[in-house]
C-alpha cells in the first residue's frame, strides 16, 4: 500500500511539474533543467516500481515466513471453531492421530480434521478457513451455528461425538490394546477411577470411567483473583465428604451413612484437556463470569499431585518439586495451547494462545487471522478458559 502511494505520488509530481515548466519557463532554460529534474522524477518513479513489483511479486513463501503460525479466516461468528482448531493443532499428538484419516473418504470428519491440523502447522500458510470443519460436521447432521456466538466447550463436545461415532465401527474390529487400537485412540480420551469408602464399615466400591476433558471448578470464594492450575486439579482429586449416603454392605443395619469419594486418574491421555468453569449462578437466578486468573504451569507433574493427595500431611518438602529431576516420569505434561474468552458470560470473543511451529520456546496469540507474538508470561497468567496439555519430553524443555 506504501508503495502505491508512493508511486501514484511520484507520476502527479511529474505531470504537475511538467506543466509548471511548460506555462512558466522559457524553452531555453527548459531545455537545461528538463533533464535534471527528468532524471529525479524518473529516478524515484523507477524505485517506485521496483518496490512495487518487489512488494507483489516478491516470492510467496517469503512473505508467509513472517507468519509464526497460519491464521483463521472469520466468516460471521466462528471464533469458536477457530480457537479450538488452533488449540488441537498445537498438540502434535492429536495431528499425527487424525493425519491418518486424512486420505480416507470413510471419515468425512477426521479426514477434514487431519487435513485442516496438518496445513495449521505450515507456516507457509498465511490464513486459511474453518469451512471444510463445519460443512464435515454437517455431512453428520451436526448444524453449527455460524452467525451467532457458539461456546467453544459445547464444540468440544460436537467433536468428541462426531469422533466417536466414526471410530466406533473401526473399534469393533481392532484389538483396543493392540497397537493398531492404540494407534487410534483419541489422544485425549483417558480413564478415571471413582471410588467411595464408607466411613462405618471401610467397605469400598470402584467404578472406571472413560473421559475426554477434565473440568475443574473454581473454590466458592469469587473474589479470589488467582489461583493455580495444580490447586485446581488438588481440588478436583481430593476426597469429598457425602453426607446422608447409602453403603450397600452396612445401610441395611446403620441406616444412611457418611462416605468419602476420591477421584484418580487411571489412565493418562497423551493430551490433558482442562476446562475451567467460568460461568457461575447466585440463588437469584441471575450467572455471571468469574474473572479469576489461573496460574499455568509449562510442566504440569500429575505424579506429583498424586503423591500429595495420597499423604496430604506429608512434608512436602521431602516431594520433588522441580519437574526437570523427576526422570522416568511419564505423568508429566507440557503446555501447548490456551484458549481464552474475551467479554463477559453473554458475548464477546474466543483467541488460542500456542507456541511457534519452529521456534518452541516462542508464543503466538492467534484471533482468528490476526496472528502476533507473546511472551509466556502472559500466557501462563491469564483468564484460561481451556488448557492443552501434552504428554512431555524432558530433554526438549526449553527456557523462557
Amino acid at each position: 500500500m506504501i508503495c502505491i502511494v508512493y508511486l501514484l505520488g511520484a507520476c502527479e509530481f511529474t505531470m504537475h511539474l511538467t506543466a509548471h515548466l511548460n506555462m512558466k519557463l522559457d524553452m531555453r532554460v527548459i531545455k537545461t533543467m528538463d533533464r535534471q529534474c527528468l532524471m529525479i522524477v524518473g529516478t524515484v518513479t523507477a524505485a517506485s516500481i521496483i518496490a512495487l513489483a518487489l512488494f507483489f511479486f516478491m516470492d510467496s513463501k517469503e512473505r508467509k515466513r513472517l507468519r509464526k503460525v497460519p491464521g483463521l479466516y472469520n466468516y460471521g461468528s466462528v471464533c469458536f471453531v477457530n480457537s479450538l482448531l488452533q488449540s488441537l493443532a498445537s498438540c502434535s499428538s492429536f495431528v499425527s492421530w487424525s493425519a491418518q484419516f486424512s486420505n480416507n473418504e470413510e471419515y468425512c470428519f477426521l479426514k477434514a480434521l487431519g487435513i485442516i491440523l496438518q496445513e495449521l502447522n505450515d507456516h507457509s500458510k498465511y490464513a486459511l478457513s474453518s469451512q471444510i470443519i463445519i460443512n464435515s460436521l454437517k455431512q453428520r447432521g451436526w448444524n453449527l451455528e455460524t452467525n451467532i456466538q457458539q461456546d467453544v466447550h459445547e464444540l468440544l463436545n460436537v467433536f468428541d461425538s462426531a469422533w466417536d461415532e466414526e471410530l466406533s465401527p473401526l473399534f469393533k474390529t481392532v484389538d483396543i490394546n493392540s497397537d493398531a487400537g492404540e494407534a487410534i485412540q483419541v489422544p485425549s480420551h483417558g480413564k478415571i477411577r471413582s471410588e467411595t469408602v464408607c466411613h462405618a464399615c471401610s467397605h469400598k466400591t470402584s467404578n472406571l470411567e472413560d473421559f475426554g476433558a477434565v473440568t475443574l471448578n473454581f473454590p466458592t470464594n469469587i473474589n479470589m483473583p488467582s489461583i493455580s492450575l495444580e490447586e485446581c486439579l488438588l481440588c478436583y482429586m481430593k476426597p469429598e465428604c457425602l453426607l446422608d449416603a447409602i453403603c450397600e454392605n452396612c445401610s441395611s443395619v446403620t441406616g444412611n451413612v457418611k462416605m468419602y469419594k476420591t477421584l484418580k486418574f487411571e489412565i493418562h491421555p497423551k493430551c490433558f484437556i482442562f476446562i475451567f468453569q467460568r460461568l457461575m449462578w447466585l440463588p437469584s437466578g441471575m450467572s455471571f463470569k468469574i474473572a479469576t486468573v489461573v496460574n499455568l504451569p509449562e510442566l504440569l507433574d500429575l505424579q506429583h499431585l498424586a503423591e500429595i493427595v495420597r499423604h496430604p500431611k506429608a512434608d512436602q518438602s521431602t516431594l520433588p518439586s522441580n519437574p526437570s529431576l523427576r526422570s522416568c516420569n511419564d505423568k508429566l505434561y507440557r503446555l501447548e495451547a490456551v484458549i481464552v474468552h474475551r467479554g463477559n458470560h453473554q458475548y464477546g470473543h474466543f483467541i488460542t494462545y500456542r507456541r511457534d511451529i519452529d521456534n518452541q520456546s516462542l508464543w503466538c496469540a492467534v484471533s482468528d487471522d490476526e496472528v502476533k507474538p507473546i511472551q509466556f508470561d502472559s500466557v501462563a497468567s491469564c483468564q484460561a478458559y481451556m488448557a492443552f496439555y501434552e504428554k512431555a519430553k524432558i530433554e526438549s524443555n526449553s527456557e523462557h
